[in-house]
């Protein structure tokens, strides 16, 4: 399975069909060629220069920017009027794409500023312009990622193998993507995304012509489906809207049929069950509803064989999740619904592996809705993933679904049917992959044409497939296990890394970054041991790199909580993860002595994990030496979700709510998720209960061990034990956005408390909107304190 990760970090297609609708034509991709080279040069310089001080393009600047952009992005644009005819036309003989692209980012961004302007009352716009403002944002993105489309055709064409290609423009394909897909969400309150921390780095240039192309048939896969998702998110808007009585009814009670095998997927939990009794127990039984949309269930209740003659109801949990789990959250809250049930897991198909743990579910199950995935190959190695050996990946879609749109774009570009021989077949007109023979060795698949299930459409026959997980034998669970000696060498874009799998059960991986000039030098056997914060996952925030550039020996390892998974974790699980990526490190990676280094809540990380080493010392043997401990950007979660409501009475009383909500649930479900409401304090992640109250609530759980009003004796209680460490190094940004500036600092007494040096630098959360000076002046300390006393 650790296979399936490195596809995805990768970004490669699970298979080697391309798109079938036709690629723009690109006769020339050079930006020195375009007719307007020389305002392209002065805009892309000015947006190189306006984003060091105004990394999130908030400033007057972007509108002076639009100015030179705007004239030359539509000079001679054609647009079709509709979707029936959708090539977008170059009649001026354009050729710099990416630049253009760029543009239209701006302008849309140019375009966002007015309308926040004129909700917080500071730019009157009138009804009409209103709407045509509005209306821009959302163009101005389609064109920036059609323009992104011509790039696709250029690195398609090779027309930057065999030049110095810099990658001069500020925003890549990528961003632009979910930036797009992100106006969806919120036309009205769409701002640019923060800019990724590190520019993923396209495959234009890669030297390898094979890579090259398989990158852009992935890309191009991507751009189609991301300019799909605002008519489904449409569909679903006007469906939850309306007096559907199937959706009235969920809405009151949460009662929905999600699944066209009704009580009969009990079957297959009983299945499971019986292959062996003792290792499947009933309170193992889940269920994933994967591609849900947004009318999701709870619970499946099945009657279930314990023992000859003997049956029990079980209530098995069902969850779901949906690349669209956001809009829906969104669209929910809107509209001011408040259904039984929450919104689904905002995560595609393709990344489940970010979102749930390996082998967790006994069945995962999806509807008319892996035909809508940008990959369905790689969603099916997904599947299986989080899917438990012996379990059953059930799929139920609609024949040929893509045939009627002509498999143009958006969630149909892809066609499911069962051959002759019975094999369960993913096409479109460019070819098609046999998934029955591709998963041999991985699963049992059975598929079947039946008649449709709803019995209304007399002419439409169904695919159903039958999956069942097979059990590694004992041979592969070994080499795998051994462990993880799968390795995976990264290369080309801005650093070379390897990434090894820790802990196969949950595919979580470690990467060791690439030292710059050093690596012909012995590794030392000192290591730097990195954890973000919220959100975060590798290479987020990007300053683990130059530490690397200078010699030091840096890992950074992926955990339950990373990326989207926070809610459901916590910092129990972390250290788990924690000491299992250590004593790992330790034996196949020759690290006997570590500096921990946790960034943001990564040092609740930190400071929780060296209290329990330090309570347990009995297995201190498996580990490295901890030398020191570096806490940079300790910021409370609560302080700063307090912050972040201050401006807004209805936000404030919402957080007061959902903390009341999540203090009551305490005492009786703690792993209850929260309502759809607590998520706009999770970046529109869930959370349970139990995680909320630890992260935004008075001493509710272990997060809450930096907040400003803590008494001494709290914070000696949470870190006081840090002073036991030989040497605790606190970094703290003076300009932190998480952090209230206008009251006292808490820095001094953090430090009092861990036994800490304090190290305060003139920047931000993350450091990456600092000079350069003090940007030098950090990782001159970080380097100088992991080498102090060190065998080097």
């Amino acid at each position: 399975m650790s296979a399936i990760l490195a596809l995805t970090l990768l970004g490669r297609l699970a298979h080697g069909l391309a798109p079938h609708f036709l690629p723009p034509e690109v006769s020339s991709c050079s930006c020195m060629a375009d007719p307007n080279a020389e305002q392209l040069d002065q805009f892309r310089v000015g947006l190189t220069e306006l984003s060091k001080i105004d990394p999130l393009l908030r400033s007057v600047g972007v509108h002076d920017l639009c100015k030179i952009a705007y004239p030359i992005i539509f000079q001679g644009l054609y647009l079709p009027p509709d979707d029936s005819e959708d090539r977008m036309l170059l009649m001026n003989g354009a050729t710099c794409y990416e630049g253009l692209m760029n543009m239209a980012v701006v302008c849309a961004q140019s375009e966002a500023l007015r309308l926040q302007r004129h909700r917080r009352g500071m730019e009157r716009l009138e009804a009409e312009e209103l709407n045509r403002t509005r209306n821009s944002v959302a163009t101005l993105m389609d064109i920036a990622v059609r323009f992104g489309d011509y790039h696709l055709s250029c690195c398609g064409a090779g027309a930057y193998q065999n030049a110095a290609y810099e990658e001069p423009w500020l925003f890549s394909l990528e961003e632009v993507i979910q930036n797009m897909v992100s106006a969806f969400e919120s036309k009205d309150k769409w701002l640019l995304l923060p800019p990724f921390v590190e520019r993923p780095a396209d495959q234009c240039s890669s030297g390898d012509a094979n890579a090259s192309l398989s990158w852009v048939d992935s890309m191009r896969f991507r751009l189609y489906w991301a300019r799909g998702v605002e008519s489904e998110a449409v569909f679903w808007r006007q469906k939850l809207n309306s007096t559907d009585e199937e959706v009235t009814e969920w809405i009151r009670t949460g009662s929905i049929r999600w699944n066209h095998d009704g009580y009969g997927i009990c079957r297959y939990l009983q299945n499971w069950r019986d292959r062996n009794v003792e290792k499947h127990p009933i309170e193992r039984m889940r269920i994933l509803n994967a591609g849900s949309g947004p009318l999701t269930p709870t619970v499946q209740d099945c009657e279930i064989e314990v023992a000859p003659k003997r049956k029990i109801i079980a209530r098995v949990q069902v969850d779901s999740a949906d690349a669209l789990g956001r809009y829906y959250a969104r669209i929910l809250d809107d509209l001011r619904l408040t259904p039984v049930s929450k919104p689904p897991h905002p995560c595609p198909v393709e990344e489940l592996w970010r979102c749930y743990p390996a082998n967790y579910y006994t069945v995962t199950h999806m509807v008319n809705a892996l035909d809508h995935a940008y990959d369905p190959m790689a969603g099916l190695r997904q599947l299986l993933h989080v899917t438990a050996p012996g379990g059953y990946v059930l799929l139920r879609h609609a024949q040929n679904e893509g045939v009627p749109g002509g498999f143009r774009f958006g969630l149909h570009q892809w066609a499911f049917t069962v051959d002759s021989r019975g094999h369960f077949i993913i096409w479109n007109p460019s070819g098609k992959i046999d998934a029955t023979k591709a998963l041999d060795g991985i699963a049992d698949v059975e598929a079947e044409l039946r008649t449709h299930p709803s019995g209304n459409v007399s002419d439409t026959k169904y695919v159903w497939v039958d999956m069942r997980k097979l059990v590694a034998d004992s041979t592969t669970l070994a080499a795998t296990q051994s462990s993880m000696l799968l390795t995976l060498s990264m290369s080309g874009g801005r650093n070379s890394r390897q990434l090894s799998i820790y802990n196969e059960e949950n595919n979580l991986s470690v990467f060791e970054f690439d030292r710059g000039d050093y690596p012909s030098e012995p590794a030392p056997s000192t290591a730097l041991l990195f954890m973000g914060g919220l959100t975060d996952g590798f290479l987020r925030p990007s300053f683990t790199t130059l530490f690397a550039k200078r010699g030091l020996r840096v890992f950074q390892i992926l955990m339950r909580s990373s990326y989207t998974a926070f809610g459901y974790s916590s910092l129990d699980t972390d250290v788990e993860d924690m000491a299992q990526a250590l004593a790992f490190l330790k034996k196949y990676r020759n690290v006997e002595h570590v500096v921990l280094m946790g960034h943001s809540t990564g040092c609740q990380d930190v400071v929780y994990f060296t209290k329990k080493v330090l309570q347990d010392i009995s297995k201190s043997d498996e580990l490295p030496t901890i030398d020191g401990c570096i806490v940079q950007a300790a910021v409370s979660d609560r302080d700063s979700v307090d912050l972040e409501v201050s401006g807004s009475e209805e936000k404030t009383q919402d957080l007061e709510d959902m903390r009341d909500l999540a203090m009551s649930l305490l005492e009786t479900d703690p792993k209850q998720l929260m309502p759809a409401k607590a998520m706009q304090f999770t970046a529109n992640y869930p959370v349970t209960a139990a995680r909320f109250a630890s992260l935004y609530c008075r001493r509710a759980g272990p997060d809450d061990m930096f907040s400003r009003d803590l008494t001494d004796e709290e914070l000696e209680e949470s870190l006081g034990h840090m002073a036991k460490v030989p040497k605790v190094l606190l970094v703290q940004g003076l300009k932190d956005e998480y952090v209230e500036h206008s009251l006292p600092s808490i820095n001094n007494r953090l430090a009092d408390a861990m036994g800490a040096r304090l190290l305060e630098i003139s920047g931000n959360h993350g450091l990456d909107n600092c000079s350069p000076e003090e940007l030098e002046r950090f990782i001159n300390a970080i380097v100088e304190f992991v080498q102090e006393g060190s065998a080097q």
